[in-house]
């Protein structure tokens, strides 16, 4: 992903836990891997990437 931005929703409520990025564990053999490259997370609700 190249310059995006998460933003959340006006839906979403105050007290919902948001993400903008979330992985799970993989194999280290089958070469999986996300490459986020000037991105960023513009709103307080959303934690970030884990």
């Amino acid at each position: 992903m190249i310059n995006c931005d998460f933003k959340a929703a006006a839906s979403v409520e105050p007290t919902d836990t948001l993400y903008a990025v979330y992985l799970e564990a993989d194999l280290l053999q089958s070469n999986n891997r996300i490459i986020l490259d000037g991105c960023s997370v513009s709103s307080a609700s959303i934690m970030g990437c884990i």
